[in-house]
């Protein structure tokens, strides 16, 4: 643990365009996209979400498995209504305010299959 703890607390980047580089600049939170480790910690950092959602009976469900949440690289919530996806996002938002995160409204989409 001390090892991820000390890796992560002195990670710095440098953005290149073409051929100039930026200043060094610090990172100070968040998980390396693209790193080995990051499925892992991302599964470890989210598992509350899905927990959460799962008990909370919300979502979509194939044979008494819970279905409702695919979260890798884009998060997708499935529902079988608004009211039941209201409810989870609802989820979502408290789980993700104990994790000091937030959504990004701006790049949510919802897609309705069928009659709403």
């Amino acid at each position: 643990m001390n090892i991820l703890i000390n890796w992560y607390s002195v990670s710095a980047a440098v953005v290149r365009w073409d051929n100039m580089l930026s200043g060094t600049i610090q990172l100070m939170c968040g998980v390396r996209q693209g790193g080995v480790l990051f499925p892992v910690l991302f599964a470890v950092y989210v598992n509350d979400i899905i927990v959460a959602l799962s008990e909370a009976g919300a979502g979509c469900y194939y044979d008494n498995m819970f279905v409702g949440c695919v979260m890798y690289a884009d998060d997708l919530l499935l529902s079988v209504s608004l009211c039941d996806l209201q409810f989870m996002i609802s989820i979502c938002c408290e789980e993700l305010n104990e994790l000091d995160m937030r959504l990004n409204l701006k790049k949510s989409q919802i897609i309705g299959i069928g009659r709403l």
